[in-house]
């Protein structure tokens, strides 16, 4: 009997414990959303409800160019949404115009769904902005494969959206996106963030960062005697410009080895090449280090590229041995 009641006592706890864990699981859903925000537009406040736009008020006939009523599979509304609610916001209707797309100076290349993207892009876009994540790269083309939702405020790692029609039943929500759920979400289906519009928007460079391509430099063991060519290829974007890049090798007691060391002063410019870019000595990086002639032993290399963003500086080490 004893034995019993313990083994009902253990049940007990750990149903309690599970209801717990899943009153937690639900308060934690229902935190990322909300029925109202208030944001600023041209210097006032707005407040925007999920209850702003209703589907009737989308016009069901021609919602998405799609006749079928709500709940039915291909039923695509939230353009529609999105537009009203833009103007709501606005005052203007939304026009898919170039001249107001934040995004309107970034490649196709630069404006994939990506978490990094996304952080940057709503860094620089103001509340009420209207995103478009699509198939389709091209701002002015029709918004046939993607979809719509109303940037409100951007918040750690993410940012609230009022995203209409969410579900295909005709349902809004004010929702917080982390970027990476986003990205998980929906950056599958629409690779390209296409646009973010909204009035006055003001164009943006690329996302900043140094591109890095082709990289090849010396590891593991090397025979005595034979020649090591270097490969790397460094670009700036955004407006990162590449302000110094030095290079070494040092021997064992970590010394420099006579005859391998390179600097090449850059002033900002925006690309280096190992095997294209003239140091200060008037050579490549790849012409200045000419490996067959150095003895047995172990080496390391180190490059290292400085920015004019520190968070964007590379460094390459790499430990060889010569046999």
């Amino acid at each position: 009997m004893k034995s019993t009641r313990n083994i009902f006592t253990r049940f007990t706890a750990m149903i309690l414990v599970i209801v717990s864990l899943l009153g937690l699981f639900t308060s934690a859903q229902a935190a990322s959303d909300k029925s109202s925000m208030s944001i600023t537009v041209k210097g006032r406040s707005i407040t925007v409800t999920t209850s702003d736009i209703s589907h009737k008020s989308t016009g069901t006939k021609t919602c998405g160019g799609n006749k079928l009523a709500v709940g039915v599979k291909g039923h695509t509304c939230c353009w529609e949404y999105a537009r009203l609610e833009y103007k709501k916001i606005w005052g203007t209707s939304f026009s898919r115009s170039n001249g107001i797309n934040l995004l309107r100076d970034i490649p196709a290349k630069e404006r994939k769904v990506t978490a990094a993207n996304l952080d940057y892009f709503f860094s620089n876009a103001k509340p009420g902005a209207m995103l478009r994540v699509d198939k389709d790269s091209v701002a002015t083309n029709g918004d046939n494969n993607g979809h719509s939702m109303i940037f409100l405020k951007k918040e750690g790692s993410g940012g609230w959206f009022w995203e209409g029609n969410y579900d295909n039943k005709g349902h809004v929500r004010i929702h917080y996106w982390s970027w990476s759920s986003l990205v998980s979400q929906y950056g599958g289906k629409y690779p390209y963030v296409k646009y973010i519009i909204y009035p006055g928007a003001i164009a943006i460079k690329p996302t900043p960062k140094l591109s890095i391509s082709g990289e090849k430099y010396p590891s593991g063991t090397l025979s005595k005697g034979k020649s090591f060519g270097l490969r790397g290829e460094y670009t700036g974007q955004g407006g990162v410009t590449i302000s110094e890049v030095t290079a070494v090798v040092m021997n064992f007691l970590y010394m420099p080895v006579k005859g391998f060391s390179f600097t090449c002063k850059l002033n900002g410019a925006t690309y280096f090449n190992t095997n294209g870019t003239k140091g200060s000595n008037g050579k490549t990086l790849n012409n200045t280090f000419c490996f067959n002639k150095l003895p047995a032993g172990t080496y390391t290399f180190l490059l290292t590229i400085k920015t004019n963003q520190s968070k964007m500086d590379h460094t390459v080490k790499k430990t060889f041995t010569i046999k």
